[in-house]
């Protein structure tokens, strides 16, 4: 079925019969593949045993993710102690739980529940004792932050006004446990140009920060719920990170003002803006600090060196410092994904130390927990180790601008083949930290018969600091690309690939970088896969939710801002009579995030322009959002 590409930017009963036909094609493609049936198979199971999550403690119990063999999303577990799963809690069943906060008490959990993988969340009430659902129903609450008052009474939390498909914008609102939902948003202050703000509230409950960015996070104001309930300025107009907490009557953050890699400062609540009253708890070194924790009267410190997660413990003022033993190169997080936004914490904090979860390249997952008082780690659950051995090592490339790239090589150590057939992952943007060495996941089917798995670290990242971030941003975007093909062609220089057996994947941001690489360098690429991709810089703001994405991508609708998205747009680079490599373009039904038209459209021009007879496929995940779906075999 030929449909015009312009005619499928848009659902009607002609797009759905060609989404119909395109999904079958490459079903029965992908199906006619020998193996394909078995590699599917490992590729789930391998997927869920390497999605581990730590258990966070909240009023004497322990509440963790679990996802169980057949489920396609994890359901809430909650116990008694941390070593143990225990009981579920919340089961999603046809929908899918995006996320949970306990009270400070352990009696009530607060989770977004979604229908169809779609990540528009309804906030719910659970009673942890009797598992009886409270009343509570609270509508437009995705990618929801809940912040509990000390007594658990109530709690703050980020909504929209509406859908996210036409009020993406979020507030912050206040919510007393069996009262009627709000209707009116607290009237806090945050960027005008930013729509994701997330609460905060002090220990002792008196002070609540709206904080505002999951990418440059920073408190833009506070409340004094002691005072005259008025909310004021903070650090509104400090452009920099500053990623922390409310501490007695002061902010702890770590910053990225006047420090690139992070420093850690303490500011007071009354003289925020007085860089005089500020202390400098940790200067910038040569490790990138992404965050800190309080556990008892011990600081915990994230850093990345080379990508890999060292965590240091303090004192309070600094001093003291001690560095909890990991396997490197390593990562030690709440969980073993591999995007880490800059919000995201790295340990769950208990009474006498805290947990997390341990991973690297030659390791299993295990779940974690640091004694403060013996300086030990004690593991709590490890899933079985991989059936082979590897070998990793970090490559470093040089982007055209002279630039420093660098990018993990994970291969069989017993692998005779090379250079064997390679697989290039890459994301590089919104200052998330990627390819950070947590784990195979879903490849180790790939590497087990004998492939190649790389990952990179591009410009537009946050695996080296802010400045990482800033130079693969806005009109700087082309480096991303840039820095992908420089690692390509290290490795074939370096006799590691070949330079007709490479194939690139990404996804969301990483889809985007997918579609830019086979059109700025199809030669580089024998095959790729781009999941839930952003292809037509030109009009993505069209739709609510991505015209949020200006701040990173830039408004086509300003002049200088266009220029830029013309000249990497996937969409408007494909050319005709271009021998394009094998490529696959998975979208999801309900993403409001990379709507499925974005690739629609692509696919539909790059099969209308190629010269080559690679196959350009098409596939819909059914019930599936930006990277959720309640379907297993998604």
């Amino acid at each position: 079925m030929t449909v015009d590409a312009d005619g499928l930017a848009h659902d009607s009963e002609t797009t759905r019969r060609w989404e119909r036909a395109q999904d079958e094609d490459a079903a029965r493609r992908l199906r006619a593949w020998p193996g394909g049936g078995r590699l599917r198979e490992q590729v789930l199971r391998a997927d869920v045993e390497s999605r581990v999550f730590a258990p966070t403690p909240s009023g004497g119990r322990w509440f963790r993710l679990v996802v169980l063999e057949g489920e396609a999303e994890p359901l809430l577990f909650v116990s008694d102690r941390p070593d143990d799963r225990g009981r579920v809690l919340v089961d999603p069943g046809s929908g899918t739980l995006d996320w949970y906060f306990p009270s400070p008490d352990g009696q009530l959990v607060a989770y977004g529940l979604s229908e169809r993988g779609s990540e528009q969340s309804v906030l719910h009430l659970v009673d942890v004792e009797t598992g009886e659902l409270r009343p509570e129903r609270i509508p437009h609450t995705s990618f929801a932050v809940v912040a509990w008052l000390p007594d658990s009474t109530g709690f703050y939390f980020s909504a929209s006004l509406g859908p996210d498909t036409e009020q993406p914008q979020k507030h912050i609102f206040f919510h007393r446990v069996g009262a009627e939902p709000p209707t009116q948003p607290e009237p806090a202050v945050f960027r005008d140009d930013e729509d994701f703000v997330s609460p905060q509230v002090s220990d002792d409950g008196r002070w609540v920060a709206a904080v505002s960015s999951d990418a440059e996070p920073r408190p833009d104001s506070i409340l004094d719920r002691h005072g005259d309930g008025v909310w004021r300025p903070f650090l509104l107009d400090v452009p920099a990170v500053f990623n922390g907490f409310f501490l007695d009557d002061r902010y702890l953050a770590v910053t990225t003002e006047d420090a690139p890699r992070g420093r850690l400062v303490s500011i007071p609540l009354t003289t925020p803006t007085d860089r005089a009253t500020w202390t400098e708890i940790v200067p910038q070194g040569e490790a990138v600090l992404r965050s800190v924790a309080a556990v008892g009267d011990r600081l915990v410190l994230e850093e990345l060196v080379d990508t890999s997660t060292r965590l240091r413990v303090i004192r309070r003022d600094g001093t003291e410092p001690a560095t909890v033993p990991l396997p490197q190169p390593g990562v030690a997080a709440l969980s073993t994904s591999t995007h880490r936004a800059a919000l995201d914490p790295a340990v769950a904090a208990d009474e006498g130390g805290f947990t997390f979860v341990r991973s690297s390249w030659e390791t299993a997952p295990a779940v974690c927990r640091y004694d403060l008082r013996t300086g030990q780690v004690e593991v709590l659950e490890e899933r079985p180790p991989p059936p082979f051995e590897v070998e990793a090592f970090l490559v470093e490339a040089r982007a055209p601008d002279g630039a420093r790239v660098t990018a993990w090589v994970v291969r069989r150590l017993d692998a005779d083949q090379r250079p064997a057939p390679t697989l290039v992952h890459g994301y590089g943007g919104w200052n998330i930290a990627f390819g950070t060495p947590v784990g195979l996941g879903p490849y180790r089917p790939f590497v087990e018969a004998g492939g190649t798995m790389v990952f990179a670290h591009l410009r537009g990242g946050g695996e080296y600091g802010f400045d990482q971030w800033l130079d693969g941003f806005r009109e700087a975007k082309q480096h991303t690309f840039d820095d992908l093909y420089a690692v390509v062609e290290h490795l074939v220089d370096a006799g590691v690939a070949a330079l007709d057996r490479v194939g690139v994947v990404g996804a969301s941001n990483g889809g985007l970088l997918t579609a830019a690489a086979i059109t700025q360098r199809p030669e580089l690429f024998a095959a790729a896969v781009s999941h839930v991709p952003l292809t037509d810089m030109l009009t993505y703001t069209r739709d609510p939710y991505a015209a949020e994405f200006v701040l990173e991508y830039g408004d086509p609708a300003e002049p200088a801002a266009a220029a830029w998205l013309r000249a990497y747009s996937p969409l408007h680079a494909v050319r005709d009579g271009v021998p394009y490599p094998a490529t696959l373009v998975i979208c999801g039904d309900t993403d409001v995030r990379c709507p499925a038209w974005h690739g629609r459209v692509f696919v539909a021009r790059v099969q209308a322009a190629t010269a080559s007879d690679a196959p350009v496929l098409y596939r819909l995940r059914p019930d599936s959002g930006h990277l959720t779906s309640i379907r297993r075999e998604n």
